[in-house]
This record gives C-alpha cells, sequence and structure tokens, in this order.
C-alpha cells in the first residue's frame, strides 16, 4: 500500500499510489484560469509554452503562435501549449488543499525524511491533449497527481549513468534546467505509468522523466519537496566544480 511504499521507496524508486482529488472542482479548467488571473506574473510563479514540442526540445522554446496566458487556458484543449501555476499553494482558494496535500504526503514520508525537508511547493500543470512534456529531471523529490485527463508518464532511474551523466548533474545544479539529455536508445529503460484521473506516482530526486498526455486537457498537481541532505552538497559540489 502507499505507506508501505513512502516508507520503503521514498527517495530512491518511483512508484505509484492513489489520491483523492480526481475531477476535484477546485481544479477544474474555469477554476485555473481564475487561479492564473491572480497568481502573480513574477518571473518564477507563472510559465506557459505554445505549440507543439518534441521531447527533446527546451523550456524556452514556443512553436506556435504566442497567446496571452488567458487566452492559452481558455484554448487549451485546441492550441497545443501547457501553463505551469507555480506556487499554488499560496493561492486563497486551492490553497489550502494544496497545504494540506502536502502536509499529507510528508507524513508519509520516513521519519528521516520528514527531518530533511525544508521547503515544499505545489505546481500546477494545465496540458493540451497529445501534449508533450520534455525530459528534465529536477533536484526536488515529487510527487505528480493527476486530477483530470490521462498521460503516460516514463520515469529513469536516476543512479543508471548511461541514462544520466555526472556532466548533467552538475549543469543542472548550476541552473541549466535543459541539462538532462534525452537518450532515444535508453527508452526501453523507463518505468512507464499509465496515469487516470485518481493516480499518482513519487519521482526520487534527480530521476529522468517525460510525459505525453492523451486525447483530453490534462490537469495534474506537482508537490516538489527539497531535501536540504541532497540538494546542498550536490549544489556545493557541482558548483565548486565550474
Amino acid at each position: 500500500d502507499a505507506a508501505k511504499d513512502f516508507a520503503a521507496l521514498w527517495n530512491r524508486q518511483s512508484f505509484a499510489f492513489q489520491h483523492r482529488l480526481a475531477h476535484h472542482s477546485l481544479f477544474s479548467l474555469e477554476a485555473l484560469r481564475a487561479v492564473a488571473a491572480r497568481t502573480p506574473k513574477y518571473e518564477g510563479f507563472v510559465h506557459w509554452q505554445n505549440g507543439k514540442i518534441a521531447v527533446t526540445d527546451t523550456w524556452e522554446i514556443n512553436t506556435g503562435k504566442r497567446l496571452s496566458l488567458d487566452d492559452t487556458i481558455a484554448g487549451i484543449a485546441e492550441n497545443e501549449s501547457q501553463v505551469v501555476l507555480k506556487h499554488a499553494e499560496q493561492d486563497e482558494s486551492i490553497g489550502p488543499v494544496l497545504r494540506a496535500l502536502l502536509a499529507e504526503i510528508v507524513d508519509l514520508a520516513p521519519a528521516h525524511a520528514r527531518d530533511d525537508i525544508t521547503i515544499g511547493e505545489s505546481i500546477i500543470f494545465i496540458s493540451s491533449p497529445r501534449r508533450v512534456t520534455k525530459y528534465h529531471i529536477d533536484l526536488e523529490a515529487n510527487c505528480l497527481l493527476q486530477v483530470s485527463g490521462d498521460k503516460m508518464v516514463h520515469v529513469f532511474d536516476q543512479t543508471d549513468r548511461s541514462i544520466l551523466s555526472l556532466e548533467e548533474i552538475e549543469k543542472q545544479c548550476c541552473g541549466n534546467q535543459n541539462a538532462a539529455v534525452f537518450k532515444p536508445d535508453r527508452q526501453a529503460a523507463a518505468k512507464t505509468y499509465a496515469f487516470k484521473p485518481g493516480m499518482g506516482a513519487h519521482f526520487p530526486s534527480l530521476a529522468p522523466h517525460w510525459v505525453e498526455n492523451g486525447d483530453n486537457v490534462s490537469i495534474s498537481i506537482n508537490i516538489n519537496l527539497e531535501l536540504p541532505s541532497v540538494h546542498h552538497p550536490l549544489r556545493s559540489i557541482y558548483r565548486f566544480l565550474q
């Protein structure tokens, strides 16, 4: 069950779990359009891409006509786009639910991990049908929860150096968010999860992953957790090597 997996596999291997937020009214497309309108437009709070992308593209690329944030969300079913709303736990409407979710995930983590978590952040992903989320890594450990729509999530072993090199980790620690390089010949090594509403998965820190949506608009919640025992040494070592 989820409690056993969290205790045994936390930040070591990816694993799936179930959650209760499937089709939650606070995370409907219209509700999130209002959340986006309230989200501060500071750098690091909101990001959106317009146009179809490939798994190997960068976060910055826009292959389609550049739309406003509101127009992107309003037309997300047709415009082949993705919206990322960061720090969503600060929102007046969905914040309480996300903070409760964050607390529940922390409680499920093993005791040594709970003592190690210093920063928890929630991110909302709103994505067009058949949209790809590029191959990437996160320094944080995270949990991805599907609210509506479906997707295939491909997660790789972060300890396999034929998949993730030390050079890629170094570049990520130095601030290059496009550091991870997709290796098509290693795709078969991925653990693939067929996400439906109500399903979630935990990804360890640095576990490479990419996502391909199904035939409907996808809405998902990502909980990122910073672990000083992992991140501070990584950042210090690799920045020193620069």
